[in-house]
């Protein structure tokens, strides 16, 4: 195929320019545009289910996808902590027997007794000793169509910054899986956030839905391993998993372009640019460690290096803000359609319909990098903050890196009908300047014969303003006999951090013999300067960027695989891990879905605008240019019912409309047409035409407002 007009038949999934144009009211760039998709290829690295289900045999790589279902469930839940139970911990898995993927009609009318299975994962890995883990939180998803033997995957590239697109075939017992990528035009023409989506609440499309959920069950859907009476939850964590996905590409895009000047720019240089990037890096880290409290941003690396140079450069570079695209679709019951026995998607409900932008961001604001920080910090996984954690604490206490602070405290005891007695401190610094960054602490104990208890630091507050509450207190040593105890403090299962990332360590608590409320008690507490060590070694691979030794703080994506140990070099923890996933060596070869362009004078406009939709050899969505002359004639004449009553929409208003027109309006867009302008254009006619005399061959006159009285469901199918 040749020509300039088969580049714009793309477009038929170049339903792509719709982020472009989102809106005639939108104002700015879009984060993730549609039209450019990029290729279904990856452009470097590897997806991550390639990573998780790739083994070598004979010194050669091959995909092994467990079968049935459940093993490969199995096989995700290895790489979590060990309490995640498959369905629930970490694993989301529900039911949608009437959905809206391109696969929705595969089982009719068995829509029930063969449901759509969605897979989501929203758990960090596990901790183990020799490896880092893969980072499936948030990143992978898996659609399960049974009566088709299909799985419908979407999970990251941290080598590449995005989502990729697969489909495995064949997936079913006694036969080989084949996997590849998919059309990515095709899938972002409903995954406009180039990311997976879901549906907003209630999810009535979902074995949440109670009467969904009745009618599985009495079909027995519960093969599938998915509890009666599951309720909203899961459907929750799924819609939380892809909406926090759905910011991936605005993270990428402003450490990628946010911290690269442009020509004309007052700091238009390299340096600054990698200075940037470890000024970000360096608070998302302690937005890390502090479990995601605060971070320091006072810091002057924050205000100058950072702060400062992405406010100028985002005024640059988007003058109009940015777009964030929504990863939402409507809800929507399928059981109160008008046809509730076959599942018609209406425009009101289709995901090729345009999406409002999410939010618009001035990215130069204090909230657009607050997300950014805070974002990054979620690239990493727990088991790194738990070894940055426990080295920078082990490190600085080697060291002596350490201040003490004195406070003064009121001792009171409370009423309490458990065992031992229940004490209260409220403690104060002195209000000298200088004395520490620790204002205020208030907590309380349990003491039954000098075993401490139920210890808790409710609130702590700081000097700058900030406050840490609900810490954990564990006894070292001591007792009310002995009139001291030491406590270790700690947030979760890690040592308690302030902003600046540095840790607190003991707190010693102190009194006149006899613990009684009239005692004196003083409180000294201990904090470590602990993130100095991070700062040395951020400045050493801000060196070692600007001799170009490391693309750690390169202009590539930002990458856990890459960066973590970089630093964990520079820190010198001693250990070597494993790390995934930015390496593509052992994969296997990669394949992708094909179209099939013809050159066939009277059908060129099928190819010209529907040929990226419907000429793969899948049969979802219905392909039917797919096939030699012969087939691909025969396969319109049979749609034609179907083809001319889409393009009738095109005369429609939107709220008139029983479905959403073909082609797309974002299609009409990329080809520089409005709607109006598409319903009364040769091309149209020319499409409309060509059907119209097919059916007029059969002996049927087509009436498109007999067609909506009867229902699209109605219709021929347009396969045979």
């Amino acid at each position: 195929m040749s020509g300039s007009w088969w580049k714009q038949g793309l477009a038929c999934l170049a339903v792509m320019s719709l982020m472009s144009t989102a809106s005639a009211d939108s104002q700015g760039a879009w984060v993730s545009d549609p039209s450019l998709p990029g290729p279904s290829l990856p452009p470097v690295g590897r997806s991550l289910f390639d990573h998780l289900f790739t083994e070598t045999s004979k010194g050669e790589p091959g995909y092994a996808v467990p079968f049935p279902f459940t093993l490969l469930v199995e096989r995700i839940a290895q790489q979590l902590p060990g309490d995640s139970v498959p369905g629930e911990g970490g694993i989301r898995q529900v039911l949608i027997p009437m959905g809206r993927s391109l696969v929705r009609n595969a089982s009719a009318p068995d829509y029930f007794s063969h449901p759509r299975l969605v897979l989501a994962v929203d758990a960090p890995p596990g901790f183990d000793s020799r490896h880092a883990g893969l980072l499936l939180k948030d990143r992978l998803y898996i659609g399960y169509m049974e009566s088709e033997q299909l799985l419908e995957v979407i999970s990251y590239n941290e080598a590449a910054g995005r989502f990729e697109f697969q489909l495995v075939e064949n997936y079913g017992p006694d036969t080989q899986p084949k996997v590849s990528y998919a059309n990515r035009q095709l899938c972002i023409a409903c995954h406009q956030n180039a990311a997976p989506i879901f549906s907003r609440q209630q999810w009535d499309e979902t074995n949440a839905n109670p009467a969904i959920d009745k009618r599985l069950g009495q079909q027995g859907a519960n093969r599938y391993g998915i509890p009666v009476g599951a309720g909203v939850d899961i459907p929750f964590a799924i819609d939380a998993a892809t909406n926090r996905a759905n910011y991936f590409t605005y993270y990428q895009l402003m450490w990628q372009k946010a911290c690269h000047s442009l020509p004309g720019g007052t700091d238009n240089n390299e340096l600054a640019d990698i200075r940037c990037r470890a000024a970000l890096l360096r608070a998302s880290l302690q937005f890390l460690l502090t479990g995601g409290l605060h971070f320091d941003t006072g810091a002057v690396s924050y205000r100058n290096d950072f702060r400062q140079y992405i406010k100028a450069n985002a005024v640059r570079r988007w003058p109009d803000g940015l777009l964030v695209p929504d990863a939402d679709i409507p809800n929507r019951n399928p059981l109160l359609s008008r046809s509730p026995a076959s599942n018609v998607i209406s425009e009101a409900f289709d995901p090729l319909v345009i999406r409002a932008p999410l939010e618009w961001l001035d990215a130069g604001s204090d909230r657009a990098l607050f997300l950014l920080v805070k974002g990054l910090a979620e690239f990493f996984a727990e088991p790194d903050r738990r070894r940055l954690d426990q080295h920078l604490f082990k490190a600085a206490m080697a060291q002596q890196l350490l201040e003490q602070q004195t406070l003064s405290c009121d001792l009171k005891e409370k009423t309490w009908t458990g065992q031992g007695r229940r004490f209260g401190f409220n403690c104060h610094a002195p209000a000298t300047s200088g004395a520490g960054p620790v204002a205020t602490l208030r907590g309380r104990f349990t003491l039954d014969q000098d075993k401490v208890s139920q210890a808790r630091m409710h609130h702590l507050s700081l000097v700058d303003g900030g406050e840490l509450r609900n810490l954990s207190m564990q006894q070292i040593t001591g007792g009310a006999e002995r009139g001291a105890m030491r406590f270790r403090i700690n947030n979760g299962m890690l040592h308690a951090r302030l902003a600046d990332g540095n840790a607190l360590g003991e707190l010693v608590l102190k009194w006149q013999a006899g613990m009684t409320e009239a005692s004196s008690v003083t409180a000294r507490l201990s904090v470590l300067s602990d993130f100095t060590l991070v700062d040395e070694a951020l400045r050493k691979l801000v060196q070692q960027a600007s001799d170009k030794q490391t693309d750690a703080l390169s202009d590539k994506p930002f990458r856990r695989a890459a960066i973590m140990p970089a630093l964990f070099r520079e820190l010198d923890t001693g250990k070597t891990l494993e790390w995934c996933c930015i390496d593509d060596m052992t994969a296997p070869a990669v394949s992708r879905e094909t179209i099939q362009y013809r050159e066939i004078a009277d059908l060129k406009p099928f190819y010209q605008y529907c040929a990226t939709c419907h000429a793969s050899a899948s049969p979802f969505p219905a392909n039917f240019l797919y096939g030699d002359e012969t087939r691909v004639r025969a396969q319109i004449s049979h749609c034609a019912e179907r083809i001319y009553y889409r393009l009738s929409m095109a005369h429609k208003q939107p709220d008139e409309r029983g479905k959403s027109p073909m082609p797309p309006a974002l299609v009409l867009d990329v080809m520089g047409q409005d709607e109006a302008g598409w319903a009364n254009s040769i091309p149209f006619r020319t499409l409309k035409g060509h059907v119209t005399s097919l059916l007029q061959q059969e002996g049927v006159e087509p009436d498109v407002a007999k067609y909506e009285l009867l229902g699209f469901d109605q219709l021929r199918s347009c396969m045979p």
